[in-house]
Formats: structure tokens, C-alpha cells, sequence
């Protein structure tokens, strides 16, 4: 475990210290305004027009400030049906916000290289990654910057200048998450050794600090891109991204080599702002000169959310929204409500995801289905070895994102703006050819998100946090069993860490058993067959590729006027006088008749603003 490069022996300087302040978002999202363009209402808990208010006034309290983006700001549910993605909005109030740099992240690359490329050209800032490359060899972006402010010592004395280097790192690890790899042209090296050959290059010409944009987070099991970078030796600093999380987090702290009550990973401060803008994360560095330049002394990491919670179901912004970043995200903003509020269909019935976690979810189903009807159309009967089962999983379901972070749509019309939350990405729908054994095993892999239950005692979750709701693939014609008195065979990454019986059972395809030789055809994203959330999907070429995406199988369903299937996914198998907490969204309470079979009391409001439920085990059906 090294520590930071500040906390070196060199000579020590005297004299106060000056105060260099490292300020960051991540995961924008394309979350410019405090606006949640799928709910179509104000959301004060997010948005760069609110972050950047923050950060200026952050920023105007110490001796020298910089402000960066770790990545995937360009693509997000305000922007997913316009033409030409709102990059100009976006990278107007991103200039207009006074970012110094930022770095790519997977989801950049979502609408194809032409429209990066194009958003790139708009920056007045730099935009980084050292670790992407083209066919012959060379970066596809700038890998990194070197910022120069002159600074005046506290104290006294002559001016002097400060060069901050910075590098943006994209793990290989995040890659499948988004478009990159679906694009022959660019490919992603390995994070760390491409820092390691930019590095020792800054240093040499006069960096007397070196940051990284590193687009990975701090995770339980997961990419270990952001500790490695952190035990190089070659970085100051780390702003780190992508997971959604948090840093400095108490529940990090069993992770090897981070420290939350300093704040720091394998010594090096470190700070992981969230995602929407709904933080602003803090890095300050005292710094002091010597002969050889500027060198930290001492470091101070902290997050600053945007809002404050006042009470249940209401929050208020710490500080008022930035008036140019406003001005530079009008346009944005009018288009994004107009692309949002043209219909695309009609539902008879609610489709909400507040319960899809316990196995309640006609949303969840909607989509499978919607998926299978997809192949199906393009993939001829004949060249069909069994019936399509079609996979979806409940994105927009709580977690990271917060209480509202849920499907909720009223029956009635269906607008573009519930699209983006029902089917937020753009993968492409493929069909492969599998058994029923492969399904179970890859429902097996979606239900180990559930904690295990023990006869007669209360748990303090249904579902382990570390398993994101993308990663919960459910089938919409299937109905099956799950005993959570088992042990889950999977952890979050997708690998297999125990043998045992597993918790899946009693398949049941359209009501009849589905045994596990039983051929079939599972529709499901190339994302998926990319090996996107480590499901254990049968290997070789896909049957079909329909070119089509979730949302373009949804609209067809809806267009044919397609029933929303019945609620129920999987039943839970009994644990004796076993109980456990569970949180839902804002809105859950619109919704209790979709869990009207299990024995769930609602409690109340958590600090968060879920609402939080007990659960019986003891009489599950």
C-alpha cells in the first residue's frame, strides 16, 4: 500500500499552506437542469445547473480551484429521442459551467464515434482518455492535460505557477456497459499501463501534482481498476465514477486499502461524487513550495449534495441553479420536453417497477415480451430449435438512484418521456439459441441479488445493494420458483462462487413445466451476449440480429395493442418466521395492490425518503 505522492520525503517547506481545491461531478447522465425529464417535473436533487452553482461557490473559497467531469455526461434519458443526441446543449452548459477537463466514460460512445467526435469539437475544455486507441496505434482522445495557474504563496512572495497534470482512464471493466464495443474501430487497452506511460511524462515536464479521472468505482467484487490505479505510486489524486456510488462511504470501508474516515484509497485521497449531478465531491490539498515545486502536505476529502431533504417526499437545493448554465441548456431543455411528450402508444393498466425486486413487476414483464414478440418477427418459426423467452430487467428500480428512480406509468397514454425510463439503453435485440438449463442459470445469476434468509430471524434488506437493478433479467412468459433459504450461487460481477442447489426451481413456460433440456430461444441485448453483467448465457452466434433496440420492440407491442402480462414473476419458497426490510419508491403506495398475495406491512419513511416495508417469509407463496 504506498501513500501519497505529497507525503514523500522531501524537504519540508515552512510557511502557511496554500489551499488547491480539486471539484467534481460524475455520471451526469445528461442531467443538465434540475428537471426529471421522465416524471416531467422539477427534481431539485439533481442536475449540473445546481452542481455547478455549488462548485463556484466551493471553489471561490480557496486559493486555487479546478473543476472536472469523470465521464458519461453526454447520453441520458433528457436526450435519448432527439436527432442529434442535445450534444450542443450539453456541451454548451458544460463550457458554460467552467469544467477545466473531463474524461470519457463507456456511455460516451452510445450514439456511435460520429456523434462523440462531434461533441468533442464543442468543448473549451479537454476531454480525455489515455487508454483508447485506433487501429494504428493511436489515441483516440487527448490522454491527458497539464493545467498551469499562477499562485501567489500565502504569506507573501512572488508568484509562481502550479501545473496540475491530469489523465482520464476508462477501465476495460465498464466497457460492455455502453457502445464501445461495437465499434471495430477503437479498442481499450489496459488503464494502468497506459497511465503509467503518460505519467512519467507529466512529471517531466513539471507537474507538481497528477490527477485521475479514472471512469471506474469502489465496489465489493467489482473492477478493480480505481485500487490499482491508487497503489501505482503515479497519482496525487482520484476522481472515480461510473458504479453510481459514493466516496467517502462508511460501508466502503471493507474494502482493501480505502479508508472512508480519511477518505483515501491505498493513501491517496479519492472522491466519488454519485451520479446526476447530485453531488459535488471535494478534494482539498494543502499545498506548500519548495525548490522543486509544489507538494501536498496534508488533504481533506468530503461530498457536497446539491440538496438537502426536508421531509419525506420533499427536498430543497443547497444553493441556487447556475444562470449560465440555464442560458446555455434553453434550447435543451425546450426540445427535451417536446421529444418527451409525444405519444406512443396506450396501456389499460399501470406499469410500475416499486415491487420488481420481490417479484412483482408487470413492467419487467411488458418488456420481455415486448422483446419476444421482436424476435419472433424476425427470426421464422422454422428456424426457431424451441419457443423465444424474452429477458428484461427492471433498470430504473431504486437503488443508486434514489426514491424516484422508478418506473411509474399511469394507464392511459404512454409518452416517449416513460420510454426513457422503461428502456434506457440502445443495445440492440439478438436472439440465441439455449435450453431451459441456461435460462435457470441465468435466472440464477439475477435472484442471488436477494439476500439469504434465516429461519427465525429479521434481515436488514431483501436485496443486497451491490447488485445493481440492471443486472436483475427476469422472463416474461416464464413463472418460477425461488427459495431464499439457499445461498446465492453468483455475486454482482456474474461469477460463479459457490456450488450448491441453487435457488431456482418449478420453471413454467405459458403455465407448463419447462424441464431443463427443453430447447428454447432467449431474446435478450448484445449487450447481454457481450458478456454485460457476467450472465452465464450459452456461447456462439447469435440466431438472429433483429437491428432493433427495447424501445423499438416496445413501441411495436404497443402498436399492436399487445395486454400487459400479469404482475407476478417468481414465487418466494418459505423461511420459517423469517421477515426482512425492503425499500420502495415515492410513489409505491399507488402500487400495494401488485403485492396484495405476500405478507408485506409498510413501516413507514426511511432518511432517504424510501418507503420501507417488512416482509413475512413464513407464508410465501
Amino acid at each position: 500500500m504506498s501513500e501519497p505522492r505529497g507525503d514523500s520525503a522531501r524537504p519540508k517547506a515552512a510557511g502557511p499552506a496554500l489551499l488547491l481545491r480539486l471539484l467534481a461531478t460524475t455520471d451526469l447522465h445528461a442531467a443538465i437542469r434540475d428537471y426529471d425529464y421522465g416524471r416531467r417535473r422539477p427534481d431539485p436533487s439533481r442536475g449540473l445547473s445546481l452542481a455547478a452553482s455549488l462548485a463556484r461557490d466551493l471553489g471561490d473559497a480557496a486559493d486555487c480551484a479546478l473543476l472536472f467531469d469523470n465521464g458519461d455526461f453526454l447520453h441520458g434519458e433528457s436526450n435519448a429521442a432527439m436527432a442529434d443526441a442535445g450534444i450542443g446543449g450539453i456541451m454548451g452548459a458544460m463550457n458554460a459551467a467552467g469544467f477545466d477537463a473531463a474524461a470519457l466514460g463507456n456511455h460516451e460512445f452510445d450514439a456511435g464515434v460520429d456523434v462523440l467526435d462531434r461533441a468533442m469539437a464543442l468543448a473549451d475544455f479537454p476531454i480525455l482518455c489515455a487508454n483508447v486507441v485506433r487501429p494504428d496505434g493511436s489515441g483516440y482522445a487527448a490522454s491527458h492535460a497539464l493545467i498551469e495557474r499562477t499562485v501567489a504563496p500565502p504569506g507573501g512572495g512572488a508568484a509562481r505557477p502550479l501545473r496540475i497534470g491530469v489523465v482520464g482512464a476508462l477501465p476495460r471493466a465498464a466497457v460492455g456497459a455502453g457502445g464501445l464495443a461495437k465499434l471495430e474501430r477503437l479498442r481499450v487497452e489496459d488503464a494502468q499501463d497506459a497511465c503509467a506511460r503518460v505519467v512519467p511524462g507529466l512529471r517531466a515536464a513539471g507537474a507538481d501534482l497528477v490527477v485521475a479521472l479514472c471512469h471506474s468505482g469502489l465496489d465489493e467484487g467489482g473492477d478493480p481498476t480505481a485500487v490499482d490505479l491508487a497503489a501505482s505510486g503515479l497519482f496525487d489524486a482520484l476522481v472515480l465514477g461510473h458504479s453510481h456510488g459514493t466516496f467517502p462511504a462508511p460501508g466502503l470501508g471493507r474494502l482493501d486499502g480505502v479508508d472512508p474516515a480519511r477518505g483515501t484509497v491505498c493513501g491517496v485521497p479519492a472522491v466519488m461524487p454519485g451520479v446526476f449531478g447530485r453531488y459535488v465531491g471535494r478534494i482539498d490539498l494543502q499545498l506548500r513550495a519548495d525548490a522543486a515545486g509544489w507538494r501536498a502536505v496534508s488533504h481533506e476529502v468530503a461530498l457536497h449534495p446539491v440538496s438537502r431533504r426536508v421531509e419525506a417526499g420533499r427536498i430543497e437545493p443547497m444553493a441556487p441553479c447556475d444562470p449560465a448554465v440555464l442560458r446555455a441548456s434553453r434550447g435543451l431543455h425546450r426540445d427535451a420536453l417536446a421529444a418527451g411528450a409525444c405519444a406512443v402508444g396506450r396501456i389499460a393498466v399501470p406499469l410500475s417497477t416499486h415491487f420488481a425486486r420481490v417479484g412483482r413487476c408487470r413492467a419487467t414483464r411488458f418488456v420481455a415480451e415486448a422483446k419476444r414478440r421482436a424476435v419472433e418477427r424476425a427470426l421464422p418459426a422454422a428456424a426457431r430449435p424451441g419457443p423465444v423467452v424474452g429477458l428484461s430487467a427492471p433498470t430504473w428500480c431504486g437503488g443508486r438512484g434514489g426514491p424516484l428512480h422508478y418506473v411509474d406509468i399511469a394507464a392511459g397514454r404512454v409518452l416517449e418521456a416513460d420510454l426513457r425510463r422503461l428502456c434506457p439503453f440502445p443495445d440492440r435485440l439478438v436472439a440465441i439459441a439455449a435450453t431451459g438449463a441456461d435460462l435457470r442459470a441465468c435466472l440464477e445469476r439475477s435472484v442471488s441479488a436477494l439476500e439469504r434468509q434465516i429461519p427465525g430471524e429479521q434481515a436488514l434488506r431483501i436485496v443486497d445493494p451491490r447488485f445493481p437493478p440492471m443486472d436483475f433479467d427476469m422472463p416474461g412468459q416464464v413463472r418460477f420458483r425461488v427459495d431464499p433459504g439457499q445461498a446465492a450461487l453468483y455475486d454482482a460481477r456474474g461469477r460463479r462462487v459457490l456450488d450448491g442447489p441453487g435457488r431456482v426451481s418449478d420453471l413454467r413456460l405459458d403455465g407448463a413445466p419447462l424441464t431443463t433440456e427443453a430447447p428454447i430461444v432467449l431474446a435478450v441485448t448484445d449487450y447481454r451476449v457481450r458478456g454485460g453483467g457476467g450472465f452465464p448465457l450459452p456461447s456462439g452466434p447469435p440466431l438472429v440480429e433483429t437491428g432493433m433496440s427495447a424501445r423499438d420492440a416496445v413501441v411495436a407491442a404497443l402498436a399492436e395493442g399487445m395486454a400487459p402480462p400479469e404482475p407476478a414473476m417468481f414465487d418466494l419458497a418459505p423461511v420459517a418466521h423469517a421477515t426482512a426490510l425492503f425499500q420502495s419508491g415515492t410513489g409505491a403506495g399507488r402500487h400495494h395492490d401488485l403485492v396484495a398475495d405476500l405478507d408485506v406491512e409498510q413501516l413507514g419513511w426511511d432518511s432517504q425518503g424510501f418507503r420501507t416495508y417488512l416482509m413475512s417469509f413464513s407464508g410465501a407463496p
